[in-house]
């Protein structure tokens, strides 16, 4: 698309967004936008799909309320970005560049943050089914009141990250690095945390059910002591 096409029907969304009576929703399908930038711009309730923002300069954009499918945000720096409330199917953020940012509200649907950088963001009330967040970085994050089912953090950092009043079901922990994380009236079970790496600051009122120790992660072997399997877990 050229660029100009582009700050066109950004323009239009913009003022849509402060008066529904002009301007035009944005609404993208089957085009490649690699390594383009759009800073600080309120996409706002965008509907995006087939859209490829590979290696795009997306800091500080909104794109919250937004509806996005089988859109790829691979390697793109997203700093401070914020899709709180967004609806996301088949969305790829692999390896992007996303700390500070604002998931709170989302739903996402078998979409993929593998090797994302997202330091500090927050995911409070998010839902997270079939995702794949393989080595995250989410170091100081929020999952506060989060419904994270079927997904996997394997070898994730998730350091010091708040999972107060989290619902994980069927999620795979294993070798991430869980220094300091709080658990804090959480629902978790199953969930499979072989070999992870540091103990949580807190682990308090959790209910805890099908411990996985195994391995694969295959469930062949169940912690009889589950909640002291998450409390002891080497520092």
């Amino acid at each position: 698309m050229d660029p100009n096409d582009l700050e066109q029907l950004i323009a239009a969304h913009e003022t849509w967004f402060k008066d529904r009576s002009r301007g035009a929703r944005l609404e993208l399908e089957n085009v490649t936008l690699k390594d383009v930038r759009i800073v600080a711009r309120r996409l706002i309730g965008a509907k995006l799909k087939n859209v490829d923002f590979s290696g795009a300069t997306l800091i500080e954009t909104e794109f919250d309320r937004s509806e996005m499918e089988s859109v790829f945000f691979r390697g793109a720096e997203m700093s401070r970005a914020t899709l709180s409330g967004a609806r996301l199917r088949r969305v790829d953020f692999a390896n992007a560049r996303l700390d500070q940012s604002n998931f709170d509200d989302v739903i996402a649907n078998d979409s993929i943050f593998d090797g994302t950088v997202m330091d500090q963001s927050s995911f409070v009330k998010a839902t997270l089914e079939r995702c794949s967040l393989r080595a995250v970085s989410l170091v100081r994050g929020s999952l506060r009141r989060a419904h994270v089912s079927r997904s996997s953090f394997e070898s994730g950092v998730l350091r010091e990250v708040d999972f107060s009043h989290a619902l994980l079901v069927d999620v795979d922990l294993r070798k991430t690095d869980l220094s300091l994380a709080v658990f804090r009236e959480a629902r978790l079970g199953p969930i499979h945390i072989f070999g992870i790496v540091g103990a949580p600051a807190v682990v308090e009122n959790c209910g805890l059910e099908q411990v996985d120790i195994s391995e694969p992660g295959d469930g062949s072997e169940y912690s009889p002591n589950a909640l002291a399997a998450l409390r002891t877990l080497p520092r």
